[in-house]
């Protein structure tokens, strides 16, 4: 636990300065002022630098020791041009925090405390232990390999999430896959929406309460002490959604951070495609504000993060973009068979609608078939979004309809409101006809009950002094639900003794044997039937292609399949 703190604390302190290197550099190059100096801001916009800046780094040498020394030397020249500018930001930011109530210290702590015991359970499973571990393991041993995705196919997938898991895993000093990067992200999405539990005349007040109440219900998920790359579109989402409502139109240097954000959400994982749609609304609603030199800069900024990472995928992969085969324009000799990416395809969705079911005959279902199936596998909390969303989003067309009502509503709301209401219907449609995993939309779920509350306020201010009048027991309540939510997870995972066990570093995951199957060329770890590979030595895999070969004499060279 102490390892994982102290981690935490360094994840903190160095997206916080890469944040401010990154935003003043950004700010000087766009010839625009930044106004948005809090900490999550800040934060966020350092993890984003980091992982574009490491992905291209990654494409030379492996994430070590020499990715820290790389990034603090950029810091460090940076900082030395501009260190009286910087200093008075951090000297306003540690004066804001002293400033801080006692209220908000103690939900930072309630969620620090969580955050700390979710890591040391070790919750990985599914994916993380199929593919997740040895996707950051990869990164942590060798640069950009050609054709992993070879080995098992969910390798073909390319996440910069991963890569900062890696970077901030420390896997150099001798530590044995231990994240904390989501943990992280937590910590900082609290200290934004956290903000409004002492600021009652907060217009987005209720807005940042729900969220941050459903931030503190995932605690003990186990997204929070995982790797997965789900986590980060989620809290982005309600993040990007929530920081949007509140900027100010003119304020264009966020908005283009905000695009900035959701470009960077893609290359973590592409099922923060839709936010894109969010993307394109925002730089048309600054665009008749940018000058050419602006709009220029920007663009080939965007372009580059686009186009590291899709060399990232066609390194991985063979293809654009993992698993989309229909986009097939390389001709390499590691690129994956077309017919795997298919199968993963088919897979994904046909596991989403009825899991734990045999994929290929669950792929055979009509709609009849696998939506009573599907309706019979969501967990309560999923069941409590979806019906919650549905009923509101009925009870608000209803509404809508009474003129004064309406009224109330319409001039309470701007255009960014319709532009992240279109976004958040096109996100739902594409996730239910493409894959309905629940965690998938998350975010988006969250956020409709979060406005339709807020606009519920908005349309009868009685029940905005109800709400006023019982936040003072908010403390109360939230510490109610953290109890809550760790009784069924803490018997699961502790015991005294194991708590003390691990009261320095955590346990290692799960450790499987494995054998060691020769290949034509080379050779491959396989282990025992029905286990999963975890973090085991590389390469790994639990579904080996016959044809799979070397591509040479050393495995950073890469794996292609024997034609």
């Amino acid at each position: 636990m102490i390892v994982s703190f102290l981690l935490i604390l360094y994840t903190l302190f160095t997206a916080y300065i890469s944040g401010i290197v990154f935003l003043h550099v950004f700010s000087k190059i766009l010839g625009l002022q930044n106004t948005q100096n809090d900490f999550a801001f800040t934060a966020i916009s350092g993890i984003f630098w980091l992982a574009f800046i490491i992905s291209i780094q990654h494409i030379f040498y492996k994430i070590g020791l020499f990715s820290h020394l790389f990034i603090w030397a950029i810091n460090a020249i940076v900082w030395a041009l501009n260190s009286k500018a910087f200093l008075a930001q951090i000297s306003a930011t540690i004066q804001t925090i002293k400033n801080k109530p006692k209220s908000v210290y103690y939900i930072y702590f309630l969620f620090l405390f969580g955050a700390l015991i979710n890591i040391v359970a070790r919750p990985a499973l599914g994916d993380a232990a199929d593919y997740h571990f040895q996707a950051i393991r990869w990164m942590e041993e060798y640069k950009v390999t050609p054709g992993i995705g070879n080995i098992r196919r969910q390798l073909g997938n390319n996440s910069n999430w991963f890569l900062l898991n890696a970077f901030f895993g420390f896997s150099f000093a001798g530590l044995k896959s231990v994240y904390v990067l989501n943990a992280s992200l937590l910590m900082i999405a609290c200290s934004y929406f956290a903000e409004a539990v002492t600021n009652k005349l907060d217009k987005l007040f209720i807005i940042k309460t729900i969220v941050l109440v459903y931030l503190l219900t995932g605690i003990f998920r186990k997204y929070v002490g995982a790797v997965t790359n789900d986590y980060v579109i989620t809290v982005m989402v309600l993040y990007i959604f929530t920081l949007l409502l509140e900027t100010d139109v003119k304020n264009i240097f966020v908005r283009m951070v905000l695009v900035f954000f959701i470009v960077m959400m893609i290359t973590f994982k592409l099922s923060a495609l839709p936010m894109l749609i969010l993307g394109v609304f925002i730089i048309w609603g600054i665009l008749k504000q940018l000058q050419l030199k602006q709009f220029f800069v920007f663009t080939i900024f965007i372009l580059s993060v686009f186009t590291t990472w899709i060399y990232t995928n066609m390194m991985h992969s063979g293809y654009l973009v993992f698993p989309i085969s229909a986009i097939d324009i390389f001709d390499v000799d590691w690129k994956m068979r077309k017919s795997v990416l298919e199968w993963e395809v088919m897979a994904n969705l046909a596991w989403a609608r009825v899991p734990f079911t045999n994929v290929e005959i669950s792929s055979t279902y009509n709609f009849a078939t696998w939506f009573p199936l599907w309706i019979k596998s969501l967990d309560g909390f999923s069941i409590f979004l979806l019906l919650t969303s549905i009923s509101l989003t009925a009870f608000f067309s209803f509404i809508f309809l009474i003129k004064s009502i309406r009224i109330k509503i319409t001039s309470s709301v701007n255009m960014e409101y319709l532009y992240i209401f279109i976004t958040i219907l096109i996100a739902l449609y594409l996730w239910f006809t493409h894959g309905p995993t629940p965690r998938f939309v998350f975010g988006y779920l969250v956020f409709m009950l979060a406005v339709y509350t807020h606009q519920l306020a908005v349309a009868y201010p009685v029940f905005r002094k109800q709400v006023n009048h019982y936040s003072k027991h908010f403390l109360i309540i939230i510490s109610f639900i953290f109890c809550l939510s760790g009784i069924p997870f803490l018997p699961k995972y502790f015991t005294i003794n194991s708590f003390v066990q691990n009261l320095i570093l955590p346990q290692n995951y799960t450790q499987v044997k494995t054998n060691r199957v020769q290949l034509q060329t080379g050779y491959v770890n396989v282990p025992d039937a029905n286990n999963q590979c975890w973090d085991s030595p590389l390469p790994c895999t639990s579904n080996l292609d016959t044809a799979l070969v070397w591509r040479g004499t050393e495995m950073e060279q890469g794996f292609k399949i024997k034609q």
